[in-house]
């Protein structure tokens, strides 16, 4: 690459533009937010935002810098070039000669071991509309297979928004949880990584105009259904008719991935990079044909029972429950 300081300076401005649109999607700040809640910052970068601080894009950022992190990280065992579509086999290798033969064979990452930590990241704000939390539990890298056993969580909970609540609420134990008026969604999230990855619930609510303070329940009594959920999942195994509701509806959703040429490339790519082959979709199928009950509740207890999730919160103060009280409502049941 062309890592002159000329064109350094010029791409300053446009780092920092993009953070700033970053910085404009809840959803990402929140994100960023859990990870760095939920990650010491001496073991790995995970708990670091991936533009870095303002000060590093403005002022220290140099060639050098740029020079050592692509010789450390863009390395050939560490990239995975996929095609889909009208190309022969051929045409993708006589690519992947002319675009990246000179990449070093041999992989210069850093060992790194990510240490999860816990804890709450709380952005006030009392100018937004809406109330938002994250809850992330640390989980197994993205090739141990419990992870297909653990996503079979998110079919059985299910995902809600406002319109939807009649589907909702005929998806496993959702008919237990009080109706609440100003409840947005509840939407799962799984973010992989080598080694570990976070799994858990986006919650949103609209506060409505009552004092401040009283309408922070509504997240705090989602967090607690979900909570409880899932001990309810550890301590007895679900269902096997519930259970293959869940396994139909997660089959179903792999499916929809690969309705194009590229999700078809893009799930391809993270089957080699976690993997190192394509996994055919009836041995993936046959896997999860396999979870018994008790294998889906010994996994949830391996990865969720005493476990003190990260929670990333952001909105007006009245509407935000407080990390401590949450624990302390559920350690009353």
């Amino acid at each position: 690459g062309n890592y002159s300081p000329r064109y350094i300076e010029l791409e300053r401005p446009t780092i920092l533009s993009e953070m700033r649109e970053v910085e404009e999607i809840v959803e990402e700040v929140i994100m960023d937010n859990l990870h760095t809640a939920a990650y010491d910052n001496t073991d790995s970068g995970l708990s670091l935002t991936i533009l870095g601080p303002t000060e590093n894009i403005a002022k220290h950022i140099d060639r050098k810098m740029i020079v050592d992190y692509v010789t450390t990280h863009y390395t050939a065992p560490r990239m995975t070039m996929v095609c889909s579509g009208g190309l022969t086999l051929d045409q993708v290798h006589d690519l992947a000669q002319k675009h990246f033969s000179d990449l070093s064979p041999v992989s210069n990452r850093p060992v790194l071991k990510s240490k999860y930590i816990g804890g709450t990241a709380t952005l006030w704000n009392s100018s937004m509309m809406t109330a938002h939390a994250h809850i992330g539990y640390p989980v197994c890298g993205a090739a141990n297979k419990d992870v297909i056993v653990l996503q079979l969580l998110h079919y059985y909970y299910g995902s809600y928004r406002r319109e939807m609540l009649p589907q909702f609420i005929s998806q496993g134990m959702n008919s237990k949880r009080p109706f609440a008026p100003d409840l947005e969604k509840t939407q799962f999230f799984y973010t992989p990584y080598q080694e570990t990855g976070l799994m858990g619930y986006q919650l949103v609510s609209v506060p409505s105009d009552s004092p401040s303070g009283s309408n922070s329940s509504t997240l705090a009594d989602v967090f607690e259904h979900l909570t409880q959920t899932i001990a309810d999942l550890v301590e007895k195994p679900p269902t096997a008719e519930s259970l293959e509701s869940a396994k139909c509806a997660y089959k179903a959703s792999q499916l929809l991935m690969a309705d194009s040429t590229t999700n078809s490339a893009e799930d391809l790519g993270r089957q080699m990079v976690h993997f190192g082959r394509k996994v055919p979709i009836q041995e993936h199928f046959e896997f999860v044909d396999q979870v018994t009950p008790q294998q889906f509740s010994q996994t949830l207890a391996k990865y969720f029972d005493g476990v003190r999730p990260a929670i990333s919160t952001a909105g007006p103060y009245g509407a935000l429950p407080h990390y401590d009280a949450l624990f302390e409502r559920s350690e009353e049941r």
